[in-house]
């Protein structure tokens, strides 16, 4: 069984967010797994939810994820809110390794948390890191940035050096599997792939599409190939 989850907290996203990732999921996804929304309100939600256990502000639950006490199966995998799924995904949830992410769309030695997945082992090293790096009288003031903040904890966890400088990994033996080496061409940007390109049509290979940012997809729901996809 694989977890594959997400979270919706303020008023960012709308429903429509989470009911369109949960649907794009289930139209391509057929190994057994379950789909779950963490949320502070569930208003309009068509999904599995459930409460956030711990108050971490801005992007920062998505490393309060790998908290064991949410009881996940034993492979989890975190999606970001504006991820568009445009083909069968199997290959890709069912990849066979301890821990996987994205390289940085802009900095490829990067890493870029809008999708990660782990195994319970690798899930409770990196909560245990993070409580050991931060208390709760922390939280408050974590990094509000994306980039300065959940990607550069985990460039720090494994030794990615780029936001972060220091080249040893505070959780040794893990490598780092990046979908875009394992999966070439299949998880690409928006921006720098389907706008700097000039794409007017998906490559058939395409699987994934992250758009991290601005534009946000209900502001291009109107490009043929969303129409067909973000349901």
């Amino acid at each position: 069984m694989i977890d594959i989850v997400c979270f919706k907290w303020g008023d960012k996203f709308s429903p429509k967010y989470v009911n369109n990732l949960y649907r794009m999921v289930e139209r391509n996804v057929t190994v057994p797994h379950r789909f779950i929304c963490y949320t502070d309100n569930d208003y309009g939600v068509e999904c599995e939810t459930r409460p956030f256990l711990t108050d971490l502000p801005y992007w920062w639950y998505i490393i309060g994820l790998t908290n064991p006490a949410h009881e996940h199966s034993e492979k989890t995998i975190y999606m970001d809110l504006d991820t568009i799924i445009t083909g069968n995904i199997d290959h890709i949830v069912s990849l066979d390794v301890p821990f996987a992410t994205i390289s940085d769309f802009y900095a490829i030695r990067g890493l870029q948390t809008a999708y990660i997945m782990w195994n319970k082992e690798v899930g409770q090293r990196l909560w245990n890191f993070f409580t050991e790096k931060y208390s709760p009288d922390d939280y408050e003031n974590l990094c509000r940035s994306a980039t300065g903040g959940t990607n550069q904890f985990l460039e720090e966890a494994f030794g990615v050096v780029r936001l972060n400088k220091n080249a040893k990994p505070k959780l040794e033996g893990i490598d780092v599997n990046r979908l875009q080496n394992h999966f070439p061409n299949q998880c690409v940007s928006y921006k720098v792939q389907v706008v700097k390109q000039g794409w007017k049509e998906l490559p058939e290979n395409v699987r994934m599409i992250f758009f991290h940012g601005k534009p946000m997809p209900h502001e291009v729901q109107n490009e043929l190939w969303m129409k067909e996809h973000w349901r």
